[in-house]
Parts: structure tokens; C-alpha cells; sequence
């Protein structure tokens, strides 16, 4: 089946036809390269959706096929969400994106008095408040949204306030605080009241529990020893204002009807309101920075909720999803109004996909010559493969020194941080055994006081899972303090724990 959408369209809008049958091969082709049991993608051309499919299987060990009603975890595909919310804020005269945070949580304070009065909501969508990401808390440790605050008091800043952009999960759990304050209702409440239902996003939903009650949902695979297995669901709760939608290709291409035609939303939110969020507020890097490994797409920044970047010229409004087992991606080409969202059921390899996948069919649809993205991203996969390997198999040689039981036990002890909590550590069959929250890996010798564990939670999204845990002694030569580098990707410095 071939389609041409050329409907009020002026002749520098041209679009080529698009054969479906193509795109199913597309998308075929990726999944089984990538190693990807499923997949769903939903394409908008001129205000019409004209393409909500399922691909491949919701689990791989059972034949049960992604549909375009298969339910998909969208990770932080959610903030555009929570920035809509308190955009419909803003059009109602509740509020301001640069009001001061603690305006509206005056217990807010964060270990920077100057950054806890002068932080703006605008600079919690925008990823500027110059604190690290710290995702190992919510990872590692069961904790409530109310416990959030508290927590935050702790972080120390990596860099000055709208001086570098810093990814932060934590940040956009706060604007859904800040929701929360101002509407009387929980963040859940008001998503589903104010977005979900006016948009008749039927389907979706906001925990792991009822994306379970629906009989149609994908599973969450990451790839272990090249084959896809199951891994298990992680529940946001506590950050669902950063991560926490579940829905499905039918429901998001009315989402992103709403970012394409503003005019058409005004009962929803202003279009005006729409457009600031869409306009950088950050930049990413002061050059721009090539994503992809490739020429023809940039990220430049991030707006309120959304990556605002260029793909072959075009302007480029997208987001990422990555939790456990599952990808996701939203790419808006607004000029074009072209809309493609795309769900995949692996966190290791979902993103390879989507790229490959998401590239190709805008190449198509805007009658350019297509790069072999199929092959660009599997060069780009092979060689992050390689190289995970090559560093997991010198790691593994250093597990092969052993230590005196004797000489471990200065090691063992509970060491306390106030946001991260407890790090223990103990011995077991003559090894020493860090835990923390539901985490436990060995660790092992690497050099004078400084041990490597591998920490699995990590592969699921294809990260070198090794952290490396210094020791400080006293110089009664008693440890008092490990260091911790679990923002090591980051410019941000290592998490210190005391010892109890």
C-alpha cells in the first residue's frame, strides 16, 4: 500500500509517498538485527495519523504479538508531559515557569542556599539547576515522593546554576510536587484529568500495576550473552513526573497531534505556551553536538520537557524514553508537521532500532537520499559491544586475586550517607560483598585501597557496569569513608559515605 499526503500543503512542503509495506520491512529488518523481540511505531503527516503498528512479540519466549493497542512503558517521554501540566498552569494565571520554586514548597532547600532561593520552575524543565542526576537512590532504594524533599538537601551542586546542562529525574519529581501544591490534586490525579482524558488517551496509564491489569502490555527485555531475555519491571512511583506513562502508539499519536497542530488545542493548552516549550532554554553544548555518531542529526539543546535539535537541516523536537527492558522516542519535524513515535520492548538495544528505524522513515517521507542507517547503527552497536567486552574481560582478570580473609575485615562495615542512606559491607566465602538497597555485587581488588564491583542494574541499558569504591583510612590506618563515583559519566563528584 502506498499513500501521498499533500492536503494544504505549499510547494516547498512536499512529501513523497509512503509505502507501507516498506515501512513494515523497515521495522522488520531492524528488530531482528538489533535482537528486539517488539516494537510499535505511529507516524502523523498534516494533522492525520496515518500509521498506528505493532511489530514482533510482547515477550520472547511466548507468541503473543505487539499490536498498535500494546501498552509500552514511555519512561521520560513523561516530562513533556509534566511541562504540559504546568504550561495549562501558566495559561490559567497559577503560576509562572521562572516563580521561584520554593514559592510553592517553602520547605524546599537544597546544600546551596543561594541556588535554593533563586531556583525557577523553568529551570527544573530545562535540566539547569546545575545538581547531578543521583538516579542510584530511586534505583537502589524503595522510597515515597514526600521523602523527596528532604532527600535533596544533600545534593551537592556539579556545576552553578544555568551553567551546564545536568539530566536530573529528581528535578522533574519536583515539578510534579509543584503540580501537586498548586492543584490540590496528586500528579496522577492531574495528568489523567487534564491531558490523558481530554485527549482520549484511553489506553494509557500510570503505574506498573495497571499497565499489568490491561490483557494487552509488552514485556521488558534487555540482551544478555547476545540473546533477549526478560528482565523485571521497575515501578516509578516516586519520580513518575520524570518516567512514569504507560501507553501505546494509538495514544501517542494523539499527543503528538497536540505538539504539531497548536492552534487546534487551545482548550487544552495556549499555543503560545506550547511554542515556549519548545524553544531552547539550555544549551547542551556551545558547539553542536552530533547524536547518532552522524552528521545528519544534532541535539542544540533542551526546551521545557523536549530536545530541541536539527535532523538534515529540518528543526528537530524530540525526546528519549529508557527504563528497564524498554526504549521509546518522540521526533517532532514541526515545519514539516511530521510526527513519529516509536516503543520498543529492550533497553539495550531498543535505541539502536529506533534510530535506525525513525531515520530511515523520515528520509523517506522528506524525498531525501537515504544514509544506510540499518548499517551506521549496527557499526555504532558492534563497537560499543566490542569495547564492553574487551573492559568486562580485564575486569574479570583482576577477580581473580585473592585477599586474606584477615585483611578484608578492615573493609566490612556500614558506611552512611544522608541522601543515599546505607552502604554495607561484608564478607561471604572469604569475598567482600557490598550492598545497598536491593544491589549486592562483589567486589574485588583493583589497586591500594580500591575495590571494582560490577553492577548489573547498569547492562540493562548497555553501560559499563564497573564502579570502582575508594577507602580512606585515619592514620590509626582505620577506614573512615569511602568515595563512591556513581556519577562518573557525569561531571559530578564522587558520593562520600562515613562509616557508622
Amino acid at each position: 500500500m502506498t499513500t501521498t499526503f499533500l492536503k494544504n500543503r505549499s510547494p516547498d512542503k512536499y512529501v513523497s509517498p509512503i509505502d507501507f509495506n516498506e515501512i513494515d520491512k523497515i521495522v522488520n529488518e531492524a528488530l531482528e538485527t538489533f535482537n528486539v523481540p517488539g516494537a510499535a511505531i505511529g507516524l502523523v503527516v498534516d494533522d492525520q495519523i496515518i500509521l498506528s503498528r505493532g511489530y514482533g512479540l510482547c515477550k520472547v519466549d511466548e507468541q503473543l504479538p505487539v499490536t498498535k493497542h500494546t501498552l509500552f512503558p514511555i519512561a521520560s517521554c513523561t516530562k513533556a508531559f509534566t511541562a504540559l501540566l504546568l504550561g495549562q498552569l501558566v495559561d490559567e494565571g497559577k503560576i509562572a515557569f521562572d516563580d521561584q520554586v520554593i514559592k510553592y514548597i517553602p520547605e524546599f532547600s537544597l546544600l546551596d542556599q543561594d541556588l535554593t532561593l533563586n531556583l525557577t520552575i523553568r529551570d527544573l524543565l530545562a535540566h539547569r539547576t546545575g545538581i547531578a542526576r543521583h538516579d542510584p537512590i530511586w534505583i537502589n532504594l524503595k522510597i515515597s515522593r514526600s521523602e523527596i524533599i528532604p532527600l535533596l538537601r544533600y545534593f551537592e551542586p556539579a556545576c552553578g546554576l544555568r551553567q551546564e546542562f545536568q539530566y536530573n529525574n529528581f528535578m522533574y519529581a519536583l515539578a510534579g510536587i509543584v503540580i501537586e501544591r498548586v492543584t490540590g490534586q496528586s500528579w496522577e490525579e492531574a495528568i489523567s484529568a487534564r491531558i490523558l482524558r481530554p485527549l482520549e488517551m484511553k489506553d494509557s496509564n500510570i503505574s506498573i500495576e495497571q499497565l499489568k491489569s490491561n490483557l494487552n502490555f509488552s514485556f521488558p527485555h534487555a540482551e544478555v550473552n547476545d540473546i533477549a531475555v526478560t528482565v523485571p519491571f521497575r515501578d516509578l512511583y516516586a519520580i513518575n513526573p520524570a518516567g512514569g506513562i504507560n501507553s501505546n502508539v494509538i495514544d501517542m499519536t494523539k499527543w503528538v497531534r497536540l505538539h504539531l497542530a497548536k492552534s487546534n488545542f487551545q482548550d487544552i493548552i495556549q499555543g503560545e505556551t506550547l511554542q515556549e516549550m519548545q524553544t531552547m532554554q539550555m544549551i547542551i553544548s556551545s558547539s553542536a553536538s552530533s547524536s547518532n555518531n552522524s552528521e545528519e542529526i544534532y541535539q542544540l539543546g533542551y526546551g521545557l520537557g523536549w530536545l530541541i535539535g536539527k535532523y538534515r537541516g529540518f528543526d528537530l523536537i524530540s525526546h528519549g524514553g529508557d527504563i528497564d527492558g524498554f526504549s521509546s522516542d518522540i521526533s517532532l519535524l514541526p515545519t514539516e508537521r511530521i510526527g513519529f513515535v516509536i516503543l520498543t520492548n529492550s533497553s539495550s538495544d531498543g535505541r539502536y532500532v529506533i534510530s535506525s528505524v525513525r531515520n530511515q522513515i523520515f528520509d523517506k517521507i522528506l524525498g531525501k537520499e537515504s544514509t544506510n542507517w540499518q548499517k551506521k547503527m549496527q557499526e555504532t552497536r558492534d563497537k560499543a559491544k566490542i569495547e564492553l567486552k574487551e573492559f568486562l574481560e580485564n575486569f574479570k582478570i583482576s577477580t581473580q586475586i585473592t585477599f586474606p580473609t584477615q585483611a578484608l575485615i578492615k573493609y566490612c562495615g556500614s558506611y552512611e550517607h544522608p541522601s543515599y542512606g546505607v552502604f554495607d559491607l561484608r564478607i561471604e566465602n572469604d569475598r567482600l560483598i557490598a550492598s545497598y538497597g536491593e544491589t549486592k555485587t562483589t567486589l574485588y581488588f583493583k589497586s591500594e585501597n580500591v575495590f571494582s564491583g560490577q553492577w548489573n542494574v547498569l547492562l540493562a541499558y548497555g553501560i559499563n557496569p564497573i564502579i570502582d569504591i575508594s577507602f580512606f583510612k585515619n592514620e590509626s590506618g582505620e577506614v573512615y569513608k569511602i568515595e563512591i563515583p556513581f556519577e562518573k559519566f557525569r561531571s559530578a563528584k564522587p558520593i562520600i559515605f562515613m562509616r557508622k
